[in-house]
């Protein structure tokens, strides 16, 4: 990394509220179009202009426009990656050629010049003034000089931070270009840097960096070396101030979805204020991506966990590709905070966020707005507007989305940047300005608040829905409500006065003033308001004349009005009388005979009032009129008063409380209302006094025959004359003749025999009242009783039962009747029911049932019951079909009685009906639809066959009050458990926006009420309706090629199943459907010319339709190419047969002279097939000839075994606890005072601090296997001294270990896995306790062990990769044929020229393997431990013609550099070592030359890693006797010049056999002293284990045979296994690893006999595991014998066990090194101290006993530490 130094000297900034506005007059996008792809581009400091850079372009444009303002050329240029950045200085063999600018980095200083470093020149810089003019180039590496290669970069606090990705391209003469470094943004010179080894350059690409307190942070995705590994996405953090990346930290960032699915592949990332938002998929290419939100303060905590982690000394620094991986070291005692920059590690604790929302797009980039929004750009032109959930701060929910751009700016969302209240959008070749909201569609405050967009407030000055950047004032968070009418609401003319709002929540004027405008605001006056904490008020304007109008209060610069009212203007002098104005609703007053708004003292108290005349006058009538009046003592009696009426005039005369006017004849008019109303004006001279209506009527008018009239109220005066009702019949009511009562009508025609019905009889002169008909009426022989009755017109009766047909008799009269008689009649029928449909419906009710049976339509009065509750009737069809909903029931079951009533009839259904369950909903698929609906929809559920019929429909809210906001959607019921539905269409209604929402689903089941709403359990997502755009013209077609609509939405919420296309009548079958395109399949021939009906339409082109959902689209019509070629192609298609014809004579020439090549070929495979076949002839008769030989070889018949010696217990002891560790030394001995020791040792003297650490180790998912072994060695090292104790911990953990197994259902699993503490330390315990009873054992293994060596020795043996010949392992078997011969040498001994020692080689032997030979030889009485070293000698050849030569593996001629790898090992044959030869040991000399020179060439780091056998040479850079290159094998013998095939491998298995013969005695000894078959005594110790395991199978539940598994894992895999695996625990013995793999098949073939199951075996398996099959399955029988032998055995005793415990005590009491052990378990207590006291605390038992006090004295005792935390950091330059 590069650091700055110099400060920057002007920071200039522009709120994004200051950006022009680009857009007037609507138009929604801008779009600058770019000739090349786009790299990156930035806005300036003063936003007013933005500098794109595209390949080989920058230029500047007009923020507010787009227009180009200047533009500059940049490439493309003379370079080369690898040439210096000037040109002048190549590597060898390249030149600089013409090559394209792609800009890395495009950054704005501070000056205001521009900074691009571009991909040529070695990534090297430059900066342009404001007009695109070159300032400066520089020629320092900056940028990545690859165009695919990442680069991101940041200007923070002074300084340009930059992280490139390093690329093959990097020169040779530069190759450290940095990953990640920081460059002064003057000068650019770097000062610190961090570097990415190279192993690891191409793995990292870097996505972006930002800056969060006082960190730095850059985000990249590694892409692993291995590719099963996934991909992971890396967090880097460092301090600003850090110039040497001290705290240079990483952690992972990981996604998972609700599964726990991984999401790996990082595809966008942003950071806004405490979040860090990423978008992840789970493949690269997938359509769907997950969004987490990573809190920053998590993201702080999980570095602090790491940097804690290793300050404690848990695990390394884990940086290996910057360099940094050495292991911690234990600083716990150091504070550090979570800020500090002291120490930067890598860490193993991952940052894991569950997803917030899934995205069914590919997301490109995010950018987030205001910490309230999310946009998601995507690879398919769309924006993906998300908000954050209300309630949950970290949930996103979606809420629009944006289409963006054209069809030439591509589809790819690259960069998204907020520009004011807009969007800068860098697509791949273009820039789109977009609105950052839809804000201005909401018109009122209410509107704007409950608004989906949530960048949406409103702005109170201006009245709007806007931004909260575009708003000048403050934002208002509640709307002003207005509280009634302004004070006055009304007001007189030609006055003036002070009208207040009162309105609440109105925020006080701030950079504003309150007016009120008076009528329309264009032609209307404005007053300033004065505000106030309770409303506002403002003056009103004088007005001359009255009117209403509308008064509005507003802000000064606001368009639209706070509040709109109706305003009054009255004028009182529009009043004429005294009673009028004084009830005026204004208020007005009385003065002077004449109304006026106000009069002060002399008002008038009272007025005349002439009160309504109470009885009418019959017009043409000629009489007084008195009339009521109040107030009359106010008249002046001396002033003559007059009535005036329609204009006639008679003198009044005024009494205290009457006015009688005189005779007034009233004239009718030619109107036939009953009544009407005149005025009546009581006049004092000219003055009108008072107004009162009168009141007339005529009796024509109101009755029409004698009967009616004769009726009338006396009052009237009507009487019946020359045949009308008139007032001027002077005969009396008594001798008036009426004409005979006459029926018209009547209805019903017919009602049930039982009775009951009420009918009513329509007709003229049916009596004067009730009484005249009383008793009177039969209905077909039948009495009928009057319930209702109007003069003259109607009778309504009830008539008793009958049982004919026959008219209606009325009698009408008292003293003489008249009888009226009807022409129709009247039947008595019989109601029936036969059946109804259906029988059975929801429990809720509701279900519409159709009854069937007879003259259902008779009678007046029908009603239905089910179960005795009332059944709606909803239509009767005709007398024999009704139809009636059935009520909600009390029980489920066929218990509900189907009644039928007509008047007094009740008719019973035979079958009852049946209420069963209601129908409920699970689940909808798919849950998403258009506006327009009509997509088909699974719905899965319950008890649908309950219901006839359902319909779907969607509601505004998931709880009440809620709306229906779409149609009724019809469904399909299949069967009780699914329906398909179609989806409703959205009502045109519903103003407010739908789409990109959840709206809840509700079902239409007759009356079930659960599925009216779904609730927030089922939400349906609606989209905008899809679209295809028309054909432009004819489209023209192949028909043989698939058909592409363009269109927009199309795969939002449709399937290609949804859409039907077709071309005329015929199906076009979709086959993929993009958010933009879709593609189907269709006819191969020109349809006819049809739509999709078949309808015939004009010209001969068919019409392509599309229907999806219940959308319709015809698109235009379509014409199919003609498949006839066109004449004017002949020409061509000739030239091209003449073409072809000449290709194939050409091609016939060609085949030909190959068929010549291939027959000389053939010839040379069948030879070479023929050499094949004699290798393998040759190998199988080898192969015989060693199994009818070797067999009865051994090496106890050549005496080559000596007797077996086991190291003494201590030695295993130390072997087996220290193996892989070395505890020879350790420093914090030194350090820790003596005091401590004693006080830790104190403290394991407490059972429950044991536990606790095991507990703390086994809780810790951090540690690792390898960490385990070693705390189970140091507590078993430690614990040694008291062996009774020792055994008591172990046993007491085991039971715990058993228990937790048990409880955790991974019983079987007991003893099997590798990483638990408790069965480390049992084995250990296990291993020691029987040491000392093995010894028959162990001479069997020691004899066995003999006899694979001697075996393997007996062949070649490949020196770098261990195969040998003769082996019983398969994966190291020598599968070649390797011919050598056996050689007989004499061996010189150290300084005894006297005495020689015969010894027998191969040829193909390499030095190293004979030098191991010679020392067996010459010091095979001594042990193996005391023998000198292969390093520690030579071996001279003695020669008499070339002198003594010195052997070696490698020529010592060159280096290992200088030779081409790889490298073959020299063996005796190429020194031409003969039979006989005589070799001299000497002493080996080193000088320090050929000591580095042998290190190189051997790739070892230390000569005692020679010691060992084999291998010790890289099989990367050696070879012994396979050349894996080439493949060509040393010593084979070559049959023909050219290379021979090799011999099948599979032959050389029959190899394994002779192995197998040779040692299977050995084997099968060895097998049997472990299963004690020869041995009736078994050690206490295997007694005792025993015994606890049954003991604890027993107390646990667990059954026989896991308990047998239990005791097989812990006797063979955990103690045997170990023992088999490394000999050199027990024997003294070389490690070799042609070994290893015999052994290794021994210890498989040993737990195979403890296998409680029986294998399948076949050609698969592995042939190392058939070579002991029989063995195996003669011997597991005995394993599972042995088990039952121990069991049955007497039980052991106390004494017994106490015996072998103090034998035990006695044995380790000489084993050393507990000091030791002791001193370094107490280093791993205080790396885990924190963990261990809060367990310890946690314990109550341990609480009591003080044992975290105890702790925490032991911890506070400070070691002598180095004073740098950071000495285990190595620095890189």
């Amino acid at each position: 990394m590069l650091f700055i130094e110099s400060a920057f000297l002007v920071l200039t900034s522009l709120s994004a509220a200051e950006a022009a506005t680009p857009f007037e007059g609507g138009v929604k996008q801008k779009v600058f179009h770019s000739a090349g792809h786009i790299d990156d581009f930035i806005v300036s400091r003063d936003q007013q202009t933005i500098y794109i850079a595209s390949i080989n372009r920058i230029t500047s444009l007009h923020s507010s426009n787009l227009s180009i303002q200047n533009e500059v050329s940049i490439g493309p240029v003379q370079d080369s990656p690898w040439c210096s950045a000037d040109g002048k200085s190549c590597l060898k063999d390249n030149r600089p050629f013409s090559t394209d600018v792609h800009t890395k980095i495009l950054q704005i200083l501070p000056s205001g010049q521009l900074l691009q470093c571009g991909s040529v020149k070695l990534g090297s810089c430059s900066t342009f003034n404001s007009k695109l003019s070159l300032i400066t180039e520089a020629s320092t590496p900056v940028a990545a000089n690859s165009p695919d290669a990442s680069t991101v970069s940041q200007i923070i606090d002074n300084r340009l931070v930059v992280a490139a990705s390093p690329t093959k391209e990097s020169p040779g003469c530069n190759p450290n270009l940095p990953g990640l470094n920081v460059e002064n943004a003057g000068d650019l010179e770097g000062e610190a840097a961090v570097y990415l080894r190279a192993a690891y350059r191409s793995s990292f690409r870097f996505v972006t960096t930002f800056s969060h307190q006082h960190f730095i942070f850059v985000v990249a995705t590694v892409t692993p070396r291995e590719t099963r590994l996934p991909v992971t996405t890396r967090l880097i953090r460092f301090c600003k101030n850090d110039t040497k990346f001290v705290s240079y930290s990483e952690i992972e960032l990981q996604c998972r979805g609700e599964d726990n699915t991984n999401y790996p592949f990082l595809t966008a990332v942003v950071q806004t204020g405490d979040k860090l938002i990423a978008s992840f998929s789970a493949s690269p290419t997938s359509s769907k991506n997950s969004i987490c939100v990573f809190s920053m303060q998590k993201v702080k905590l999980t570095f602090w966990y790491n940097v804690d982690r290793c300050r404690s000394g848990t695990d390394s620094i884990k940086l290996s590709h910057i360099g940094r991986d050495t292991k911690c070291v234990n600083k716990a005692h150091i504070p550090l905070d979570e800020d500090s920059c002291e120490l930067g590690v890598g860490g193993s604790i991952e940052l894991v966020e569950m997803s917030t929302i899934d995205v069914l797009a590919k997301v490109t980039s995010l950018m987030a707005v205001d910490q309230k929004a999310l946009f998601a750009g995507t690879s398919s032109s769309q924006i993906v507007m998300l908000k954050w959930d209300e309630q949950n701060s970290n949930k996103l929910e979606e809420y629009g989305r944006k289409e963006i751009g054209d069809g030439r700016t591509g589809s790819e969302v690259v960069k998204m940047t907020r520009f004011g209240d807009f969007i800068l959008v860098q697509m791949p070749y273009g820039i789109v300005m977009e609105e950052l909201s839809t804000c201005a569609h909401h018109e009122s405050c209410t509107d704007c608040q409950v608004s989906v967009d949530p960048l949406c407030q409103w702005c109170h000055p201006t009245q709007s829905c806007t931004t909260s950047s575009r708003c000048s004032g403050p934002l208002t968070t509640q709307c002003p409500i207005v509280d009634g009418d302004p004070i006055p609401s009304m007001v007189s003319v030609n006055s003036s006065t002070s009208i207040s709002f009162n309105i609440h929540h109105l925020p006080p004027p701030v950079g504003f003033v309150y007016k009120c405008y008076f009528g329309s605001k264009s032609h209307s006056k404005s007053t300033k308001a004065t505000w106030t904490a309770s409303g506002i008020s403002c003056p009103s304007e004088m007005f001359g004349s009255p009117k209403t109008f509308e008064i509005s209060l507003m802000t000064s610069i606001s368009k639209n009005p706070i509040s709109r009212h109706n305003f009054t203007v009255f004028d009182c002098a529009g009043y004429s009388t005294c009673s009028t104005c004084m009830s005026s609703e204004f208020g007005c007053q009385w003065c002077s005979h004449k109304c006026s708004s106000s009069c002060g003292s002399a008002s008038a108290k009272a007025c005349v009032k002439i009160q309504p005349m109470k009885v009418p006058i019959a017009i043409g009538s000629q009489q007084e009129i008195v009339l009521e009046a109040l107030n009359l003592d106010t008249l002046d009696r001396k002033t003559e008063h007059f009535c005036k009426v329609n204009g006639q005039v008679a003198p009044a005369k005024i009494a205290s409380d009457s006015i009688r006017c005189g005779k007034i004849q009233l004239a009718g008019s030619n109107e036939t209302n009953a009544n009407m109303v005149v005025p009546l004006s009581l006049m004092a001279n000219d003055v009108v006094v008072d107004i009162a209506n009168v009141s007339l009527y005529s009796c024509s008018n109101l009755a029409a025959d004698c009967s009616s009239c004769l009726a009338l109220s006396p009052s009237l005066s009507c009487g019946w004359c020359n045949r009308k009702c008139s007032h001027e019949c002077h005969e009396s009511k008594a001798t008036a003749v009426c004409d005979p009562p006459k029926i018209d009508r009547f209805e019903p025609s017919s009602g049930p025999v039982e009775g009951g019905t009420v009918i009513k009889v329509y007709g003229n002169d049916l009596g004067m009242s009730v009484e005249d008909v009383r008793g009177k009426i039969y209905v077909a022989g039948s009495r009928c009783n009057i319930v209702e009755y109007q003069v003259s017109n109607m009778i309504a009766c009830q008539v008793d039962k009958g049982v004919s047909s026959g008219p209606i008799k009325i009698s009408v009269g008292r003293a003489t009747m008249a009888v009226a008689e009807s022409s129709d009649l009247f039947s008595f029928v019989r109601v029936s029911i036969f059946s109804a449909y259906p029988l059975y419906g929801p429990i809720s009710g509701g279900t519409r049932i159709t009854l069937y049976g007879q003259n259902l339509s008779s009678g007046s009065r029908i009603s239905v019951t089910v179960g005795g509750l009332p059944c709606p009737i909803e239509r009767i069809n005709s007398s024999t079909v009704l139809t009636c909903l059935t009520p909600s029931g009390s029980s489920i079951g066929k218990s509900a009685k189907v009644v039928v009533h007509v008047d007094h009839s009740q008719i019973q259904l035979d079958q009852p009906f049946e209420y069963r369950s209601d129908p409920s909903v699970n689940s909808i698929f798919p849950l998403s639809s258009f506006k327009a609906g009509g997509r088909i929809v699974s719905v899965q559920g319950s008890s649908f066959n309950t219901v006839q019929s359902a319909r779907m429909f969607l509601i505004s809210s998931p709880t009440p009050p809620f709306e229906i906001i779409s149609d009724l959607a019809p469904c399909h019921i299949i069967n009780s458990t699914l329906m398909t539905c179609m989806t409703p269409k959205i009502l045109e209604t519903i103003t407010r926006r739908v789409e990109y929402t959840r709206q809840p689903v509700g079902f239409l089941m007759d009356n079930v009420t659960a599925v009216a709403n779904l609730g927030r359990r089922i939400q349906m997502s609606v989209y905008p309706n899809p679209s295809l755009s028309p054909f432009k013209g004819i489209r023209y077609h192949q028909g043989e090629q698939s058909l592409i609509l363009e269109g927009h939405n199309l795969n939002l919420a449709a399937e290609p199943n949804d859409f039907k296309i077709f071309v005329g009548s015929e199906r076009c079958y979709v086959t993929l459907v993009d958010v933009r395109q879709l593609v189907c399949s269709g006819p191969l021939k020109q349809p006819k010319p049809t739509d999709e009906r078949g309808v015939p339409i004009n010209g001969d082109n068919p019409l392509v339709t599309v229907i999806v959902g219940s959308l319709r689209m015809e698109l235009g019509l379509i014409e199919y190419s003609d498949h006839a070629l066109p004449s004017r192609l002949s020409f061509l298609i000739l030239g091209l047969l003449l073409f072809t014809v000449i290709t194939l004579i050409v091609m016939c020439l060609i085949f030909k002279r190959r068929r010549q090549e291939r027959e000389k070929e053939y010839r040379k495979i069948q030879l070479q097939m023929e050499n094949l076949e004699n290798n393998v002839r040759k190998e199988c008769k080898q192969a015989f000839a060693e199994l009818q030989t070797n067999l009865v070889l051994s090496p106890k018949s050549t005496g080559t075994i000596t007797s077996p010696e086991l190291i003494h217990f201590p030695h295993f002891v130390e072997n087996l606890l220290w193996a892989d560790q070395n505890l020879t030394s350790a420093p914090s001995l030194a350090r820790t005072l003596p005091v401590t020791l004693a006080q830790f040792h104190a403290l394991l003297s407490f059972k429950g601090f044991i536990f606790t650490i095991v507990e703390a180790a086994e809780s810790d998912v951090s540690i690792s296997t390898s960490e385990k072994s070693t705390l189970a060695s140091l507590l078993i090292s430690v614990l040694l001294r008291n062996f009774s104790y020792c055994t008591e911990i172990v046993v007491d953990l085991l039971k715990a270990h058993i228990a937790r197994s048990v409880q955790a259902k991974r019983a079987e699993l007991l003893f099997r896995n590798s990483d638990s503490v408790v069965e480390k330390m049992f084995s250990k315990w296990m291993s020691i306790c029987l040491y000392s009873h093995l010894t028959p054992q162990m001479n069997s293994y020691f004899y066995l062990y003999k006899a694979l060596q001697y075996q393997t020795d007996k062949g070649p043996v490949d020196a770098v990769t261990g195969d040998a010949r003769y082996t019983i392992n398969e994966a190291k078997l020598l599968r070649e044929s390797v011919e050598t011969k056996t050689l007989k040498i004499h061996i010189v001994p150290f300084e005894k020229c006297d005495e020689t020692t015969h010894l027998e080689v191969h040829a193909c032997d390499a030095i190293c393997q004979l030098k191991q030979k010679v020392a067996s030889a010459v010091y095979k009485e001594t042990p193996y431990s005391q023998r000198p070293r292969i390093t520690q000698f030579e071996l001279k050849l003695k020669c008499a013609k070339r002198g003594d030569i010195k052997l070696t593996d490698v020529s010592a001629v060159e280096t290992l550099s200088q030779k081409k790898l790889p490298v073959k090992l020299l063996t005796l044959a190429d020194y031409g070592i003969q039979d006989g030869a005589t070799l001299e040991m000497t002493s080996a000399v080193y000088t320090a030359e050929s000591y580095r020179n042998s290190l190189a060439d051997s790739g070892q780091s230390s000569w005692s890693s020679l010691d060992r056998c084999s291998p010790i040479y890289s099989s990367s850079k050696y070879y012994h006797l396979t050349n894996p290159s080439s493949g060509t094998m040393t010593f084979k013998k070559r049959t023909s010049p050219s290379e021979i095939p090799k011999s099948i491998p599979e032959v050389y298995l029959t190899r394994l056999l002779t192995s197998k013969g040779t040692v299977e005695t050995y084997v099968e000894d060895f097998l049997e002293s472990v299963l004690y078959m020869h041995d009736s005594s078994y050690p206490p110790i295997l007694k005792f284990f025993f015994d606890i395991l049954d003991r604890e199978a027993s107390i646990n539940g667990v059954s026989e045979n896991i308990c047998q598994q239990w005791k097989a894992n812990g006797y063979v895999l955990r103690m045997w296994t170990n023992f088999v695996k490394n000999p050199q625990l027990v024997f003294d013995v070389p490690h070799s690893v042609s070994m290893d793999a015999n052994l290794s098949t021994v210890a498989q073939t040993m737990m195979d006999c403890f296998s409680f199951s029986e294998p399948v075996l076949g050609a698969h398996s592995p042939s190392s595991r058939l070579l002991f099959a029989k063995d195996v399955a003669r011997l597991r029988p005995l394993s599972v014998d042995l088990f039952k032998r121990v069991k049955n055995s007497p039980p052991l005793g106390m004494e017994e066990l106490r015996t072998e415990l103090v034998n035990m005590a006695n044995d380790v009491s000489t084993c050393k090194g507990s000091s030791l052990a002791l001193s370094e378990l107490l280093s791993w207590v205080r790396g885990n101290g924190i963990r261990i006291s809060q367990l310890l605390s946690s314990n109550q038992e341990t609480s009591q006993q003080r044992l975290p006090q105890k702790l925490s004295q032991v911890l506070h005792v400070c070691l002598e530490t180095d004073n740098h935390i950071y000495s285990t950091i190595s620095d890189y330059d």
